[in-house]
């Protein structure tokens, strides 16, 4: 989309355009995401040899920048706070990681707690998703958080799920077998 195409008929037309023109100009890239590389193989070599696009619904947009102001917002309170949460250090976040040159990653945040670094990803969820939570998280989710933490060989990584209507949470530890990655 060009700015040329785009019809202004209300105030909403042109913030919903610029939340369009925004993600797909994000979406824009010469690599293999490692959030991509857990999903449909056969989509994502569609689109990466295609040049498809996904179609997005104007309405959904907005929820994409729901859960990354969440995670501004939860990454600035721990950066504000780090050196008042005990037993917990900041170490980054949005961490860009690269696998081998092909496949590059941002991490949510990088940090100790305990002693122990670890790789942690938000997920921003509604109720209905938290709700279906169960002991084990999204496979998904779990190997894109392997992926993290090998680019960092490091053995654990944390995904964290947070409710947005509610605000609970719910947390995973996942082990990573840095050998069989």
């Amino acid at each position: 989309m060009t700015l040329l195409e785009i019809k202004t008929k209300s105030l909403s037309n042109v913030i919903y355009n610029a939340i369009r023109l925004d993600y797909e100009s994000s979406q824009q890239r010469n690599y293999i995401g490692i959030s991509e590389i857990a999903y449909c193989q056969r989509k994502l070599y569609l689109q990466k040899t295609r040049n498809e696009k996904q179609e997005i619904n104007p309405e959904n947009l907005l929820k994409i920048y729901e859960g990354t102001s969440a995670h501004e917002l939860l990454q600035s309170l721990l950066w504000k706070y780090r050196g008042k949460l005990q037993g917990f250090k900041y170490f980054k976040a949005e961490k860009e990681v690269e696998i081998e040159g092909v496949l590059k990653g941002h991490i949510d945040l990088l940090c100790e707690i305990d002693n122990q670094i670890y790789v942690t990803d938000f997920k921003i969820v509604g109720n209905r998703k938290f709700s279906m939570l169960k002991d084990m998280p999204d496979e998904h989710y779990r190997v894109q958080l392997m992926l993290y933490a090998y680019s960092l060989k490091l053995p654990t990584a944390i995904l964290l799920y947070i409710s947005k209507e509610t605000g609970r949470s719910k947390e995973y530890l996942i082990d990573v077998d840095l050998e069989t990655v």
